[in-house]
């Protein structure tokens, strides 16, 4: 359990991540379902570290976690990548049905503080969504959402950003 969970959030880590992402690509591909991944990033983070210390980044962490757990279905698959980026994958959403899906998730850090033991932090959610197409792997797909995540940030934060399919 302890090389494949982050011990803060409870989430997958990177490399669980990764591995369960690519077996269940494998499967939807024999089911002919799409897949999409989506990349966030906590916007206003870093700010909670800097401010409030550590110690409220990591509640910070905890509670943004669970509510984006909270937003998905049992069938998703979501993992902590690093410090405040998360992963996550849904097998069979189009490609039209990517942003009403993830708009739950962006909602579910926005719409209300996060709060700490040292206060109320008012943060945002930029995610960045790509598609699984025949040849790509998890990994592939992930760079394509990052570079789609790097526009959301530069064009204003806390927004979706689709990959053109």
């Amino acid at each position: 359990r302890q090389a494949s969970v982050d011990s803060l959030t409870g989430l997958l880590n990177r490399a669980e991540f990764i591995k369960r992402a690519n077996a269940q690509i494998r499967v939807s591909r024999k089911n002919q379902q799409p897949v999409t991944v989506a990349l966030l990033d906590l916007d206003g983070f870093k700010g909670v570290n800097d401010f409030w210390g550590h110690q409220a980044g990591d509640e910070v962490l905890t509670i943004a976690a669970q509510r984006i757990t909270n937003s998905l279905r049992a069938s998703d698959l979501i993992g902590r990548l690093g410090g405040d980026e998360f992963a996550i994958l849904l097998p069979g959403v189009s490609s039209n049905e990517a942003s009403h899906f993830l708009e739950r998730v962006r909602a579910a850090i926005f719409d209300s503080p996060i709060v700490s033991s040292a206060g109320e932090h008012q943060l945002g959610v930029t995610i960045g969504v790509a598609f699984v197409t025949d040849e790509s792997s998890v990994e592939a797909v992930i760079a394509k959402a990052d570079t789609m995540l790097l526009s959301g940030k530069s064009a204003g934060k806390n927004q979706i950003r689709t990959v053109v399919p």
